[in-house]
């Protein structure tokens, strides 16, 4: 080549350019990278605005067009310092809208290399090896380092880099090819171990040091070199060697004279197709003529799968299974999305397995694919495409499938997930009929894709009684391990449910714990997985397709995706760990102290977290693996630090809710807080165990109402017990509202007289100058339990100084439980016309000032009244309302106590066997948060439980237990109103 005229501009290295072999300066990093954007287009245009967004990362000034103008006028100085003044540019010239470097007037030493690798190839499959050795060594010399190594973090030069390197490793194995078809071809197999070292994914350098070291007279080296390629593709990758290596194999066993290069054609080598042997490595007699120029990349020939062959069974996934096959029928490019170890791949190979299609389907391990310039390579592998001189290995796939209908399976996308875009969009364009299918961490984001979601295995029975799939998956793996059927007795098969529940269905985690049942029990299991990763990482590794490195462990799995976050993302990924139970948007941002929209965006598109989207706000969890993982991630420090913010969100939480639970609002703050009870948890244990008892008192004396009406109640009470214990300098206020829920909750789990003492010393505590709301409450639950245990005079006494005080300082709410006390006392005092006048006034109240359950309870006296006045269907319509607004509102033990009322209004009905369903169901839903109506109110619901077994006996009673304790919360109020409406429409119609 001659010496260029204009300026010559390297890539091939850190961006270099010089004008008449004198070298130039480029400036600073944002002007070198504008010339590079522009030498990496060849010729075309590049808008100005592209080039804006590239050179400035998309965080460009508003002053960025007018900086790039400056740019482009001093590389014109430096590219054409000759240029006469005002004379128009012939180098970097403007091209609406932007600008473009003149091919005809610029060498880049890009398009030098690539001429020199096209030549070389040329000439060795023309059996020239002699100049090609020469031609690809001077190609070679061009390079002075990575490609744009100096401007690789701008986004449109990676790919274009990655391009030029993947040429590069193509014409290193050119020259070596070419110097093993030379006499002294030997002294290359250095370089041949050195290449294979620094290119371990590709198998044209291992099939090229195996014949080098066969030539060398070294045959059990060379069939050593060959074993260890199949090692390493079976352990790393889960596939076997490819075509081209596994023929060498065979001629090296049979010392094939073909592989000898015979002294008269140390000229060269050329393909011997009728030995079978891959055309770069096999001899003949008689060279060919010249070859044409690169002939188009060879096609996967004929029908044949690549899938592995499945070595277990498949579990479940029909859903799944269903909606991969309709969208590869509608769609072109269908990814399966979730995290790590939900079985993404084996749900990818079954429905591979099931797809018809002419051709494939095709199988691409990306696992142990590091460097993202390497996925078009691994690609073309797998598919059997060699490389094609003149274009890039991605176009010589795209190409290869162009006429052919195939289903190609990329495995493992997430951290090469733009190469592996690049490659599916230039397949989907150029091939009409191949279809791709993907698993990912996250969507690939290409045009047209349908995207399924790989969640965790359902660990929940179906309802029809069959097992979970989780149990399935898991039964099926240990009996496999186990050396035959297993059948498990019924302590087993429980132990089973619940390591599955612990594992959160995630099928990897399933797999690995169920391999250990040779040696552990699934109790043992069970007891052992507080240290899920230490349990799960069994020392015998999983092998095969479907078990790449990464998933050999739990933990292994989980550190993949770990290492695929940002550093932002990581950081509040660890932060997030402190949540149980789930979380907010708002909850997340205030524990980490910054908003935190784009990393949780992130991590919820990589799968590292859960999204429930039935949820407005939308609300966020942590599959309980990951939290472990991210919990184990941060130092101790700042995990205290972090569990401190975390037990202060649930501070202002609690405070925010406690005064909207007496107003039309508490529906949604009920609901809140039932959504945040494990966090409840985890904050009131840390400030606890850190001797933060001031923390302790302030959560559980605000949250003492919400565990009244939703329970659990005996758990509140244990909560609010150790929290006073462990604050007894809190402030009055908050140890006041402490003493009265721990009152309360006492008198709901039947204990009035301990719950009497609690009210005696908040009432010594509370300031009616002060805290009039708290000393008028203090009143009001000191009158009803004076009521309750025979002494109404004091009751009502008190009752009516809190009824006083409230109205004095206008709180209404007050006013109103005030007044639901005196009509109690009024009741037990046998003066019904008084006791609804009471309750009346006192329910107008509640209503107007919105204390919804004020409202309901006073209706729940007024009902009973009914059965007191033997007019049994007058408590039926009055609770019927009431049941459905408290069902409404989320509060369980007022719904439990009113079915229990309805129960024994119906068996006064004659609707006795009602009566029985009702009082089982309301036991058993009872026994789930710590509650029994009957312990709390025992005389009234005596009085239901008598007109129940009055009438319902023997083996009918059974039968109505037995169907009550089936039923749901739902199903038990569903069929406590239908059996009200049922009944008041049959007197109805009776009239």
């Amino acid at each position: 080549m001659g010496q260029p005229t204009g300026p010559r501009i390297g890539v091939l290295g850190p961006l270099e350019a010089s004008v008449a072999g004198v070298p130039v300066d480029l400036a600073g990093p944002r002007q070198r990278a504008v010339l590079a954007v522009l030498a990496a287009a060849q010729g075309q245009v590049v808008p100005a605005e592209r080039l804006v967004e590239e050179v400035w990362a998309g965080q460009a000034p508003a002053s960025a067009p007018q900086t790039l103008q400056v740019f482009v006028s001093k590389l014109r100085k430096v590219l054409e310092p000759d240029r006469p003044a005002r004379a128009p540019a012939t180098v970097l010239v403007s091209v609406p809208p932007g600008y473009a470097l003149a091919s005809d007037a610029v060498t880049l030493d890009a398009d030098e290399f690539t001429a020199l690798t096209a030549e070389g190839a040329r000439l060795r499959a023309g059996s020239a090896p002699g100049q090609a050795r020469d031609a690809l060594t001077r190609a070679l010399a061009l390079w002075r380092g990575p490609a744009y190594a100096d401007v690789a973090d701008v986004p449109a030069l990676r790919q274009e880099a990655a391009r030029l390197e993947e040429l590069r490793a193509t014409a290193q194995e050119e020259l070596l090819a070419a110097r093993l078809d030379l006499p002294g071809g030997r002294e290359a197999v250095g370089e041949l171990e050195a290449l294979v070292a620094a290119h371990p994914w590709r198998e044209r350098p291992r099939e090229l040091l195996a014949l080098g070291l066969y030539r060398a007279g070294r045959q059990a080296d060379a069939l050593a070199a060959l074993r260890e390629a199949r090692r390493h593709l079976a352990d790393e990758l889960g596939i076997d060697p490819g075509p081209a290596l596994q023929r060498l194999e065979a001629a090296i066993l049979a010392q094939d004279p073909a592989l000898d290069l015979a002294p008269d054609l140390a000229s060269g080598l050329a393909p011997d197709l009728a030995l079978g042997l891959a055309p770069d490595l096999a001899p003949r007699p008689t060279p060919p003529p010249p070859a044409e120029p690169a002939s188009p990349p060879a096609r996967p020939a004929g029908r044949r799968s690549a899938l592995p062959t499945a070595l277990s069974s498949f579990v479940g996934r029909d859903r799944e299974l269903a909606q991969v096959a309709d969208w590869l029928r509608s769609s072109r490019v269908v990814t399966l999305v979730g995290s790590g170890g939900a079985g993404k791949t084996r749900l990818a190979l079954e429905a591979a397995r099931r797809h018809e299609g002419a051709d494939g389907p095709w199988l691409v391990l990306l696992a142990g694919v590091r460097d993202p310039a390497l996925v078009p390579a691994a690609v073309a592998d797998a598919l059997g495409v060699a490389a094609s001189v003149g274009s890039s290995r991605t176009e010589a796939v795209a190409e290869s499938l162009r006429e052919r209908s195939a289903l190609l399976v990329l495995d493992n996308c997430e951290h090469v997930l733009d190469a592996a875009a690049d490659v599916v969009t230039a397949i989907l364009e150029t091939a009409p009929d191949v279809r791709v299918l993907a698993t990912s961490r996250e969507r690939l984001g290409v045009p047209g894709e349908a995207l399924v979601a790989v969640a965790p295995l359902p660990v929940e029975a179906a309802p029809d009684g069959a097992p979970a799939p989780a149990v399935r998956l898991f039964l099926d793996r240990a009996a496999a391990v186990m050396g035959g059927p297993w059948e498990p007795d019924a302590a087993e098969l429980d132990a089973v449910r619940r390591v599955c529940a612990a594992l959160d269905g995630i099928p990897l985690a399933l797999e690995l714990a169920a391999s250990r049942c040779d040696v552990l029990s699934p109790a043992q299991l069970l007891e052992h997985l507080g240290d899920r990763f230490e349990v799960l990482a069994d020392g015998r590794p999983r092998r095969g397709a479907a078990s790449p490195r990464h998933h050999r462990t739990l933990e292994a799995a989980v550190e993949w995706s770990y290492a695929m976050l940002s550093p932002d993302e990581q950081e509040v990924f660890c932060t997030l760990s402190v949540f149980d139970g789930g979380f907010d948007l708002d909850a997340a941002a205030a524990v980490a102290g910054r908003p935190v929209l784009r990393p949780l965006t992130g991590l919820a598109a990589k799968s590292m977290i859960t999204v429930d989207t039935s949820a407005s706000p939308r609300r966020y969890g942590m599959l309980e693996s990951l939290r472990e993982y991210a919990a184990r991630a941060l130092p101790p420090a700042e995990r205290a630090t972090l569990r401190d913010r975390h037990a202060a969100w649930v501070v202002d939480l609690a405070e925010q809710a406690l005064p909207r639970l007496r107003t039309r609002d508490c529906t949604v703050w009920l609901r809140r807080l039932s959504a945040e009870q494990s966090n409840v948890r985890a904050a009131l244990g840390h400030a606890l165990a850190s001797g933060d008892g001031g923390t302790a008192a302030r959560i559980a004396s605000a949250l003492g109402w919400a565990w009244y009406r939703t329970g659990p109640a005996d758990e509140g009470r244990e909560w609010l017990g150790r929290a006073l214990a462990a604050a007894p300098g809190a402030p009055g206020r908050v140890r006041v509202r402490g003493l009265l829920a721990l009152a309360m909750l006492s008198y709901l789990m039947g204990d009035v007289h301990g719950g009497s003492g609690h009210l005696a010393e908040a009432m010594s505590l509370a300031d009616a100058a002060r805290e009039p709301d708290m000393y008028a409450l203090a009143n009001v639950y000191a009158g009803y339990f004076q009521a309750l245990i025979g002494n109404p005079d004091a009751g009502q006494a008190l009752a009516e100084e809190a009824r006083r005080t409230a109205q004095q300082t206008g709180y209404a709410w007050v006013q109103a439980e005030a007044y639901q006390t005196l009509g109690l006392v009024a009741r037990l005092r046998g003066e019904a016309a008084r006791a609804q006048e009471l309750l009346d006034e006192g329910a107008q109240i509640a209503i107007e000032c919105g204390h919804l359950w004020a409202a309901a309870s006073i209706g729940w006296i007024a009902a009973k009244a009914g059965l007191d006045r033997g007019d049994p269907h007058d408590t039926l319509r009055r609770l019927v309302p009431i049941l459905r607004d408290l069902y409404e509102e989320h509060d369980r033990t007022s719904t439990l106590v009113g079915v229990h009322t309805l129960a024994g209004a119906l068996a006064a009905c004659g609707r006795a066997t009602d009566g029985a369903v009702l009082l089982a169901a309301v036991a058993a839903q009872g026994r789930e948060i710590g509650y029994a109506p009957a312990l709390m109110d025992p005389v009234d619901c005596g009085r239901d439980i008598a007109l129940v077994e009055a009438a319902v006996t023997g083996t009918d009673a059974e039968a109505a237990r037995e169907r009550g304790r089936a039923l749901g919360w739902d199903a038990m109020l569903a069929y406590a109103l239908d059996a009200a409406r049922d009944e008041l429409a049959a007197v109805t119609a009776g009239r």
